[in-house]
């Protein structure tokens, strides 16, 4: 697990390098444990709504208000929240696909919901 994060850490940091993002502030999110987290610090919790098991890819979930109110589409993958900025935390979510092939994304909250506003594929080749 460990490794994970310390992978997930750094990849991150250099995905979004010139982003501002500090890594260091990383908290990994168990989707499946977790349930509810305050994502934009304002003390009202959001909830983390799972949609499917996903897979090797991991978990498929969107974020939203308590109301119903959806804050993202649906992601698939492991979640790191990125406390850099005020308000929404940035999300970095990380999932395989295939044997030897990772994505990482960086998620912003935009406009009233989360976007993406980087991808990047990383191929392990064995590793």
């Amino acid at each position: 697990m460990k490794k994970t994060v310390c992978l997930l850490l750094f990849a991150a940091g250099t995905l979004f390098a010139g982003e501002a993002v500090r890594t260091e502030a990383g908290q990994a999110v168990d989707v499946y444990e977790t349930g509810r987290y305050d994502f934009d610090r304002d003390g009202t919790m959001e909830q983390i709504v799972i949609t499917s098991g996903g897979g090797s890819g991991g978990a498929i979930w969107y974020i939203a208000r308590l109301n119903g109110e959806k804050l993202s589409g649906e992601i698939q993958g492991n979640l790191t929240l990125l406390k850099s900025r005020p308000g929404f935390c940035d999300l970095c979510v990380k999932r395989k696909i295939g044997a030897d092939e990772q994505i990482f994304e960086l998620y912003r909250f935009i406009g009233g919901r989360y976007k993406c506003i980087r991808r990047k594929a990383e191929n392990n080749h064995g590793k």
